[in-house]
């Protein structure tokens, strides 16, 4: 159940959906990445257990990077 004043359907609509997420490394950060096609991925959670990691700006979650293979 949820409180909310958009109907049920609209907030859960895509939770369906398998999503795929990858290991990989950002700035020597391990990091979940989802791909987003053409080699660009986002950046989806911190996997590190480094504290300063989290503060770095160049690490949050969304962020769009290029990896080539």
């Amino acid at each position: 159940m949820l409180w909310s004043v958009i109907p049920e359907a609209v907030v859960l609509s895509g939770m369906e959906e398998a999503i795929s997420l990858i290991d990989g490394q950002v700035e020597n950060c391990p990091c979940r990445l989802r791909s987003a096609g053409d080699g660009f991925f986002s950046i989806e959670a911190l996997t590190s257990t480094d504290p300063k990691d989290f503060l770095n700006s160049g690490l949050q979650p969304g962020r769009r990077i290029f990896l080539p293979k």
